[in-house]
């Protein structure tokens, strides 16, 4: 273990040592093109049962709030995720966990100075299964979707999966960020234009559009919509019963107003001629 640890640190000290010679002999060009973290990917649980009412919203009036009494009274809530964090993950042993990043990130899960970054690593030993460790990132989705399966992702390359399927997400936490430019030689007269050209292409949205072109950006706009849409309507759902109740209610303080104004003054002369 004691020599393993030896070779780690010694590959970690050639790259930080790399690393510095590239910084010294190159430019980087602003903005950067495209935005890389590592995170934990999952599949939220599948608890959506009433999902299938929100087909009902483009009719009319009548049927939403029909919609909204049925899925008040479902009592339907949101499903809380099924960990929150690195040392969650670790200690839910039902869960198998992918690991399809290599180089860098995986030498640091391994020699981590933090112990939920370790842990991680060391479930991922104890598994035992080489495929947790493929870089096949079509595998690693479809165990997502066949249960209890979470991975430590590249988001530039996963960000196009969770864009597809909606039901996938990320844990909140980056373990690691880093972000990828054009290089220049170390003064170069050209950075400045250059860097001139790559700012008017960030402002107008082009290159993003490229990069989602290219399968290197999600684009997220679907998904961000269809969650609004779901969440929205959940909170709606209190005040679609309300409207009911107030309808129903008003309805019937209008027809006994009705029934005492005909039917009083027949009482009343009912009496008289008694």
């Amino acid at each position: 273990m004691k020599i393993f640890y030896e070779v780690m640190m010694k590959a970690v000290k050639t790259m930080a040592h790399q690393l510095n010679f590239r910084a010294a002999v190159m430019d980087y060009l602003l903005p950067p093109f495209l935005t890389n973290s590592i995170r934990v990917m999952y599949r939220e649980p599948d608890v959506d049962q009433y999902r299938w009412l929100l087909l009902l919203k483009p009719f009319n009036q009548t049927v939403f709030l029909v919609y909204g009494l049925v899925a008040f009274l479902s009592g339907k809530k949101s499903e809380p995720p099924p960990f929150t964090n690195l040392q969650e993950l670790s200690e839910r042993l039902d869960y198998t966990i992918g690991f399809p990043v290599q180089g860098f990130f995986r030498t640091h899960f391994q020699i981590s100075k933090r112990n939920d970054m370790r842990q991680i690593w060391k479930r991922v030993q104890e598994q035992n299964d080489p495929r947790t460790l493929s870089s096949d990132y079509d595998y690693h989705v479809s165990e997502m979707n066949k249960g209890k399966y979470a991975a430590i992702v590249a988001t530039a390359i996963s960000g196009p999966y969770l864009a597809r399927d909606c039901k996938l997400t990320y844990l909140k936490e980056r373990l690691q960020y880093d972000q990828i430019a054009f290089g220049l030689p170390t003064d170069s007269p050209l950075k400045p234009e250059l860097e001139r050209v790559m700012h008017l292409l960030a402002d107008t949205g082009l290159t993003d559009k490229w990069m989602q072109e290219a399968g290197w950006l999600a684009d997220k706009r679907r998904c961000q919509a269809e969650k609004r849409a779901t969440k929205s309507t959940l909170v709606d759902l209190g005040g679609a019963l309300a409207a009911v109740a107030a309808c129903v209610g008003l309805a019937l303080l209008t027809l006994a107003v009705e029934c005492i104004y005909h039917l009083y003054p027949r009482v009343v002369d009912e009496r008289l001629q008694t």
